[in-house]
């Protein structure tokens, strides 16, 4: 059946559009291409000043034009940031390639899992949306175990030779991804017409207003990733100056898709619905920990390795959180603007990364461990004023 077809296809798309082989050594490729290490930092601002601007009007045309052709743009935009990529050799250039960047995220935010669960409708099989959603999802990881070990083996030297070889390697993915979305069954996700003509957008800010608990979800979410995403963008240059081998880096973080991957794949099995919003909690802790501990040891014994897995931790853990907060969402959102109502989340991240980019930009200028400094204290916003109750599950 070409609906049931879909999760396949989903799963594959996703696997392809996230290989990403330069980003094992992206912020180490920036900087041999002439970029500082704040413009590294910036341009995670830039990209969540574009997010905001395509976030909405993205989505929307996901719920009104079609998941699918949402997605085959969304790809579009993936190949051309790699082509600006590729072809860079100024900052206006990468500035250029990142906002097609966030054009493409901005055109897949929320259509992916969309087009799952309204697949899954249609065939009757909604109640095994939390299980799908997570074999779905675990397709950004699966090719991703080994992809790093290939990168750092490529790009050993950091030649532009070999960078522009990896980068070969993602386009050539990229243009299969489109292929295979080319061939995607359209699912119904048109409800009643009433509901279509009172608005979209204005029924997905309603959710909103209605529940505060996902509001706080929102919140919970965004703060934390939003560090992560800031000590992610250099922490390739923070370790190989450090002492860690670039190889070890590639092995290890292959090593942290795999769990992540594992983890995904058989959410449905580790964790029961009703005990999501507590496991988001104490997941936040061990956050906190990692962190806490990482800072620590950067201070009273900076063993390069240690410090290394302290990282892993705190990002395979950060990492597990994101099938639970989007079967949280979409809980919560109807079939017809479930594409809206999860990008008006990404939203509010990008509205709280903007200026955390800039800010760790100029932190970084001051102690390059700043910015790690920047992350725990989000997580310790986030434990202290945006803690999910137990017993608030998904409400009504």
């Amino acid at each position: 059946m070409e609906l049931r077809a879909n999760f396949k296809k989903v799963f594959w798309i996703r696997a392809l559009m996230n290989i990403k082989v330069l980003n094992i050594v992206m912020s180490l490729f920036l900087i041999h291409r002439g970029i500082t290490l704040p413009q590294v930092l910036y341009l995670g601002a830039v990209w969540s000043v574009a997010n905001i601007l395509f976030e909405i009007p993205s989505s929307y045309l996901a719920d009104r034009w079609g998941r699918k052709k949402t997605i085959l743009l969304g790809i579009v935009f993936g190949f051309l940031y790699w082509l600006f990529y590729l072809t860079g050799d100024a900052y206006v250039h990468f500035i250029a390639g990142t906002v097609a960047y966030a054009i493409s995220v901005s055109f897949f935010s929320g259509t992916e899992d969309a087009i799952v669960y309204d697949s899954a409708k249609e065939l009757g099989e909604e109640a095994h949306t939390f299980g799908r959603l997570g074999q779905s999802l675990s397709a950004r990881h699966v090719i991703k175990i080994v992809a790093p070990i290939i990168g750092v083996l490529l790009a050993r030297d950091l030649v532009d030779a070999q960078f522009s070889m990896i980068i070969g390697i993602d386009i050539i993915a990229t243009i299969v991804a489109l292929v295979i979305a080319w061939s995607l069954k359209e699912p119904n996700h048109k409800m009643d017409l009433e509901k279509m003509e009172a608005g979209v957008m204005r029924d997905a800010i309603k959710i909103l207003k209605r529940h505060p608990d996902l509001r706080t979800a929102i919140f919970n979410r965004v703060l934390i990733f939003c560090g992560f995403l800031i000590v992610w963008q250099y922490y390739h240059v923070f370790f190989v100056d450090l002492g860690v081998s670039l190889v070890a880096i590639g092995i290890l973080w292959g090593g942290m898709h795999l769990v992540l991957f594992t983890f995904y794949s058989r959410v449905h099995s580790f964790i029961k619905s009703h005990l999501i919003t507590r496991t988001i909690d104490i997941f936040n802790l061990y956050i906190a920990a990692s962190l806490g501990a990482f800072l620590l040891f950067w201070f009273l014994f900076p063993q390069p390795y240690v410090l290394f897995i302290l990282f892993l931790i705190f990002v395979t853990i950060e990492g597990m959180r994101l099938p639970l907060f989007l079967e949280f969402y979409n809980k919560k959102s109807a079939s017809y603007n479930r594409a809206t109502t999860l990008s008006l989340a990404s939203l509010l991240k990008s509205v709280i990364e903007a200026p955390l980019a800039v800010l760790a930009g100029f932190l970084i200028t001051i102690d390059i461990i700043a910015p790690y400094a920047l992350a725990l204290l989000a997580c310790l916003i986030v434990i202290f004023f945006f803690r999910l109750t137990p017993h608030k599950q998904y409400g009504t």
